[in-house]
């Protein structure tokens, strides 16, 4: 005898697979590239520091500290000039900074290094804060924030024609980055995509389909 679904499992099979696809659909990853998560190592907390050099990379070790208390400790961040920063405790994972476009390629492989189960961004910097910002959006990793940097919401979109923009420490992307900073948790909460996460997503991917022209 023949297998056979019955027509009303059928349809409550073939409204789920419906479902899945929709939910697949909205929780596409938005920007430059589909991100694959981290195979390195599990650790605890990722410490994400926009700039480590010269005296900028203090802000490295002050994200350590804040994180030696929360378990295994990797160390994330970029060189944007020649000038070493300070020595720290952890060895950090040191990748080249520049300009958009060429940037996307290190923030991208950045996201893919990724290992913590948590995040601490320690500078309210694209590289920084927005990466951690992806980092939680793609793969919904908890995001705690150790910086300053705050401001109230801006009014009006960014000027993606500015081109200062294409300098990922500029001041027009620290003004754009400091209303995030703001909405940021200081401690770590259960893992969720935080709705600021979802915003500069999208945000994000705007700017890289300008660029990518």
């Amino acid at each position: 005898m023949p297998f056979s679904i019955p027509m009303t499992r059928f349809r409550r099979i073939n409204d789920l697979l419906l479902i899945l696809r929709k939910w697949k659909a909205r929780r596409k990853p938005t920007g430059p590239v589909v991100f694959a998560p981290s195979r390195a190592p599990v650790v605890d907390t990722t410490v994400l520091v926009g700039d480590i050099s010269g005296e900028k990379g203090n802000q490295l070790q002050l994200g350590i500290t804040k994180a030696v208390g929360l378990g295994s400790v990797q160390a994330l961040g970029f060189q944007f000039s020649d000038s070493e920063g300070p020595e720290s405790s952890i060895k950090a994972e040191i990748l080249p900074g520049g300009r958009f476009p060429e940037f996307s390629r290190s923030f991208t492989e950045a996201l893919k290094r990724i290992a913590g189960t948590r995040l601490l961004v320690s500078t309210p910097d694209l590289p920084g804060l927005g990466l951690g910002l992806l980092a939680n959006y793609h793969f919904g990793k908890p995001l705690m924030y150790a910086g300053g940097g705050e401001a109230p919401p801006r009014s009006g979109g960014p000027d993606w024609a500015n081109p200062a923009f294409l300098d990922p420490m500029s001041a027009a992307w620290g003004s754009l980055m400091a209303p995030f900073a703001s909405e940021m948790p200081r401690k770590a909460e259960a893992a969720r995509i935080l709705p600021a996460a979802e915003r500069f997503a999208r945000m994000f991917a705007e700017f890289h389909n300008r660029i990518s022209r």
